[in-house]
């Protein structure tokens, strides 16, 4: 049978399976009556038949055959045993050796009473375990709800106030402050100091400085070696530069400090300080505990502190939102009163000059010779120019004061109308005109059908000289915009094949009453360009130009969303 078992477990191994177990029923031997020390007896020695072996024989016995005292002898030297299809450790486990020894009962007394004992330390153990978890679990919860309480607000006294109602149920404080550390000066100030839950006030505590040799001890040791520290010599009378002074008619005097730096962003923002009447208050594992609340503390002081700094900056913006909108208003304001008297004005004794240069000439037409009627046409050239200045200036003032109503607007219907009504001027004139389709953009018709018509005016004009003329309205790809614009919306554009001009001085274009042709070349007032520019800037856009001389023209503009 040993050497059948031994060829079983050297084929189980060969198969890949890591050990062989030998399952056998015990009824059979039943046949001879055996009593319960040869049963224990057999199964004690049946595995040390295999010694070193991956081979395991396991018994079973059958309820309804075997008696239970015999079973209860039988499970007493099992140290485990098979129920269903758990196995469960034998808690009233006794070895062969000594169940079959010369005193059984003296032998199992002893290992019961050694149980008890075992038992009573493992409670032990198992209590004081989880005292310490649930210890763990209120820490941990405490700390759960600090970090939630700081997340929800950014004003510092209630950081301050959060802090304290959670620390004081992590650590003994009957007194508790924190300060804020000024690196500048290198001074630590208090601003939250409590005694017994009562709030005490920061003015009562001088300001510490804390020079560089300053000992690193106490308050200034924990800023500067941003470690912290517990002192147990503390002063023997109570002294507002070293410990937290309870109200006036308290003099008990703090045995015990722990000093924590407040840090945030690598920088050491302030002091947290919780003071015991009790000797040797804190240890390490308080360090370790409020360690990390300092940090949380120092993040919410941050954040409040950024917080208060946009609310700075958004007052401040305001302030001078409300200063530039009362300068646009003087602004406006005077520019009403500039235009009612180049309205009224000005254009009265310009009229009175044009009246009295025409009844000049018709009058005395016959008393002026060649050079007086001569002096005649340029007064009246002149006043009339004036006067279509003065007119320009008027449009240009209009457009910067118009409210703007945004719609879509069709633009590639507006140039081709514009285009019309140029080409009614001269319908002999050979202008090829190349208008894209679906041109679209947000903005005020009337004043963008005005811009697009100061652009195309000024394309008819400077294409004067071309036997063909090409005038182009259109949109570049996106391949094709400035780099400053590839993220943006569209780029329209006006082209032409026209005279075009030296982009030296490309920076006159759109200032008022600036030319780059004489007025003999090409006539005009130098307002067209500068209106379009008023006109895409007021639509939160751009234009710009880019030419070269005998070589046409382009000029691009953008339009902002809404």
């Amino acid at each position: 049978m040993i050497a059948l078992l031994h060829a079983e477990t050297e084929t189980a191994l060969a198969e890949g399976y890591p050990a062989l177990r030998i399952t056998g029923e015990m009824t059979w031997v039943l046949r001879g009556q055996p009593g319960s020390e040869l049963l224990i007896e057999y199964e004690a020695r049946l595995n040390e038949f295999f010694p070193g072996s991956r081979c395991l024989a396991i018994c079973q016995y059958n309820r309804r055959r075997f008696s239970p005292e015999l079973l209860l002898d039988v499970l007493r030297t099992h140290p485990l045993a098979v129920i269903g299809t758990e196995v469960y450790e034998n808690v009233y486990y006794v070895p062969p050796a000594e169940f079959l020894g010369g005193n059984p009962p003296a032998a199992m007394l002893q290992r019961w009473l050694a149980t008890l004992v075992e038992r009573r330390r493992v409670e032990e153990t198992l209590r004081e375990s989880t005292e310490v978890l649930q210890e763990q679990q209120r820490q941990l919860g405490a700390l759960n709800r600090l970090a939630l309480g700081l997340a929800q607000t950014l004003d510092l006294p209630t950081i301050y106030r959060t802090a304290y109602e959670h620390i004081v149920q992590l650590v003994d404080c009957p007194a508790f402050g924190i300060s804020r550390y000024d690196p500048a000066t290198r001074t630590l100030r208090a601003e939250y100091m409590l005694s017994d839950g009562e709030p005490l006030d920061p003015a009562l505590f001088p300001p510490l400085a804390i020079p560089e040799d300053a000992p690193r001890r106490g308050r200034a040791g924990a800023i500067i070696t941003r470690q912290a520290q517990i002192v147990t010599d503390m002063p023997t009378k109570p002294s507002a530069q070293v410990t937290i002074v309870g109200p006036p008619g308290d003099d008990r005097v703090a045995r015990t400090a722990l000093y924590v730096p407040i840090m945030a962003r690598g920088q050491v923002l302030g002091l947290l300080e919780t003071q015991s009447y009790q000797e040797n208050a804190y240890s390490e594992a308080d360090i370790a505990l409020l360690g990390p609340v300092a940090t949380q503390i120092g993040l919410a002081m941050e954040n409040a502190r950024l917080f208060a700094d946009l609310l700075a900056e958004r007052d401040s913006l305001a302030q001078r939102v409300r200063q530039r909108t009362a300068e646009l208003q003087t602004t406006n304001q005077e520019l009403e009163a500039f235009v009612y008297s180049v309205s009224h004005d000005l254009r009265a004794p310009l009229r009175a000059l044009d009246g009295f240069s025409t009844a000049l000439r018709t009058h005395y037409q016959d008393q002026l010779d060649e050079q007086g009627r001569h002096y005649l046409d340029r007064i009246q050239a002149a006043a009339q120019r004036m006067g279509q200045l003065i007119e320009d200036l008027l449009k240009l003032s209009r457009v910067t004061r118009a409210s703007l109503t945004y719609q879509q607007v069709d633009l590639s219907t507006l140039a081709r109308e514009i285009a019309a009504e140029l080409q009614a001027l001269d319908p002999q004139r050979p202008v090829e005109w190349v208008i894209a389709d679906g041109l679209v953009a947000q903005g005020d018709a009337p004043l963008l059908r005005l811009a697009l018509y100061n652009l195309l005016d000024n394309a008819w004009k400077f294409t004067g000289p071309r036997p063909q003329a090409r005038i182009e309205v259109g949109c570049l790809p996106p391949s094709a915009r400035p780099a400053r614009e590839s993220a943006g919306g569209m780029v329209y554009f006006v082209r032409d094949n026209g005279v075009g001009f030296d982009m030296a001085y490309a920076n006159k274009l759109f200032a008022p009453f600036q030319r780059l042709h004489s007025q003999h070349e090409f006539p005009g007032t130098g307002i067209g360009l500068a209106t379009v520019q008023r006109i895409v800037t007021r639509h939160s856009g751009r234009v710009w130009a880019e030419a070269e001389v005998n070589q046409g023209a382009t000029f691009y503009f953008t339009l902002g969303e809404m």
